[in-house]
């Protein structure tokens, strides 16, 4: 039997009621911590800062609030400044104050509201008030309108409205016509080309009295070479015709020529520009120049070049130009089987011209022009025994015009003669119209102007030449996109100056274009011609008629 101490009973019980208090202290401390957790967490009302928004008070001013009701017209105030300031207003008027621990004296708190609760408020009224102010800013980046039409908010992938390049000019609106040729490039130069072949029927082949009907093939191409520089500018273009009658063995009549040019843009409006032309034609076998029995259209080659020196953009404008043209015809070939030689006819003009204009604007600028040439014959005596080699002398005036597409161009009267060195040749002189002008009179319809005079050689003995004046108007119009008509009209006049007698040739057309694409077109054409000739047995008159296909390029 194991015995218990003397005093086990008495500490039994000590340990019984140190448990017993310490549980006590324990469930006191628990409670005391709940009732602070409850106090803590007062009831937080979600509609509470939405109610504190409320209008600004009379006689308020709008800089006192920084947010925005969109369902109130007026400003709205946050309710942490402004009821802190109506609080403090309230306890002046009471004569209430605070002691230094910031609870009320003198005054009944019944709302159960306290330091850690006005907190609260004030920062979950600030947030509000940011958030507010974000959405805000956000709305007006969102609304930003670029489009004065379209005030829907754009989608970073549309094409806009772009800008005018001054306020109040609208942009100019560019044309592009879908059937122009659309070329292609050849280093710094832009190429195009077109060849047209075409079928005809004529009830004079030979353009000449006495000339049978019949069918013929027309061939015709051009070459355009153009230069796409920053500065400077040249251009070259080549053309040629070919016209083969069927069925009366005559060979086929060419024509071609080439012309180029080059301008050199110097300092202070000044230019320099360089031309040169090739041509060549066959003579016509009524020709009055031609000797009797001629078989063939004996060729003719005129070659030429020029250089000038203008200056332009001011009230005056001056140009010095210096030019040397050579005319040169080959031997005729009778009937016979031989030759006749034409080299008393080869001749080489050089000419010098002066020209100024004045004006206060470029649109419409008079001018004077004068010039002096020579023309030296390669003979000094022709087949007649006569020194036909003269000074020419050219005076003019008239008016250039410039108002870009509606009407560009010059038109000149004057006066020209020429003086032979042969005593038995007569000066031959006359009035001159020259000029060219291209009127737009609206879209799409073209009309060409020109006018033209020129001095014309003779082989007759005591005959001094002829007076040769040409007067020619063309019509495009454009009814379609891929459809064109055209008409020309055109009148000749040569007054032969020893004997009085006159030529007229008249000839008048029409024709329409229709594009298949822009590479390709069907063209139409119907040409009537007639020459009234004041010799006798060499007028005569010609109908034709032509379709083809044409390429370009």
């Amino acid at each position: 039997m194991v015995k218990r101490p003397a005093g086990g009973k008495f500490g039994s019980i000590l340990v019984l009621a140190m448990l017993v208090a310490g549980g006590q202290a324990a469930c006191v401390r628990y409670a005391a911590a709940q009732e602070s957790t409850a106090e803590d967490e007062q009831p937080v009302d979600l509609l509470a800062p939405l109610i504190r928004l409320r209008p600004l008070n009379p006689g308020q001013s709008a800089q006192d609030s920084s947010l925005t009701d969109p369902f109130n017209d007026g400003p709205l105030e946050a309710d942490g400044q402004a009821q802190t300031e109506q609080a403090q207003t309230e306890q002046a008027q009471t004569g209430d104050s605070q002691d230094g621990t910031g609870n009320a004296t003198g005054i009944n708190v019944t709302d159960g509201s306290s330091d850690t609760e006005t907190e609260a408020e004030v920062a979950a009224a600030r947030e509000l008030e940011s958030d507010t102010q974000g959405r805000t800013r956000a709305a007006e980046a969102e609304t930003a309108v670029l489009d004065p039409i379209n005030t829907a908010t754009p989608d970073a992938r549309a094409n806009l409205r772009e800008q005018q390049v001054e306020p109040g000019t609208k942009r100019p609106e560019e044309i592009v016509d879908p059937f122009l040729p659309p070329g292609f490039r050849a280093g710094t130069w832009q190429v195009f080309t077109r060849l047209e072949q075409a079928v005809g029927y004529s009830n004079n082949n030979s353009f000449a009295a006495g000339g049978k009907p019949g069918a013929f093939l027309q061939t015709d191409g051009s070459v355009t070479l153009r230069s796409d520089w920053s500065r400077h500018e040249a251009q070259i273009e080549a053309t040629g015709t070919l016209v083969k009658a069927m069925g009366d063995g005559q060979p086929a009549t060419p024509t071609a020529g080439v012309n180029g040019s080059l301008r050199l843009d110097l300092i202070d409006g000044f230019s320099a520009t360089l031309r040169g032309n090739y041509d060549y034609s066959t003579e016509a076998l009524s020709s009055t120049s031609l000797v009797s029995g001629v078989a063939e259209r004996p060729a003719v080659h005129a070659f030429g070049g020029s250089a000038e020196l203008a200056r332009t953009g001011g009230y005056f404008d001056f140009s010095l130009r210096g030019s040397a043209d050579r005319t040169a015809y080959e031997a005729a070939v009778l009937d016979s089987g031989g030759t006749f030689s034409q080299n008393d006819r080869n001749n080489t003009l050089y000419q010098l011209t002066a020209r100024t204009a004045f004006g206060p604007t470029p649109s419409i600028k008079p001018f004077v022009q004068g010039g002096i040439g020579w023309r030296e014959y390669d003979l000094g005596l022709d087949r007649n025994g006569e020194d036909r080699s003269s000074m020419l002398f050219d005076l003019r005036a008239g008016v250039q015009f410039d108002l870009h597409d509606k009407l560009k161009g010059e038109m000149a009267v004057g006066y020209a003669w020429e003086d032979f060195n042969a005593p038995t040749l007569k000066t031959l002189n006359g009035i001159t119209l020259n000029g060219t002008l291209d009127w737009s009179p609206e879209r799409d319809t073209n009309l060409r102007f020109t006018a033209s005079t020129g001095f014309s050689g003779s082989t007759t003995a005591g005959d001094n030449g002829s007076l040769v004046y040409t007067l020619q108007a063309e019509a495009v119009r454009r009814v379609r996109d891929n459809l064109a008509v055209n008409a020309s009209a055109s009148y000749g006049h040569t007054y032969y100056d020893t004997t009085g007698g006159t030529d007229h040739a008249y000839k008048v057309g029409a024709g329409v274009e229709y594009w298949i694409s822009r590479y390709v077109s069907l063209t139409a054409d119907v040409d009537y011609e007639i020459l009234d000739s004041a010799t006798a047995g060499s007028s005569w008159d010609a109908t034709s008629v032509r379709i083809g296909l044409a390429m370009q390029r």
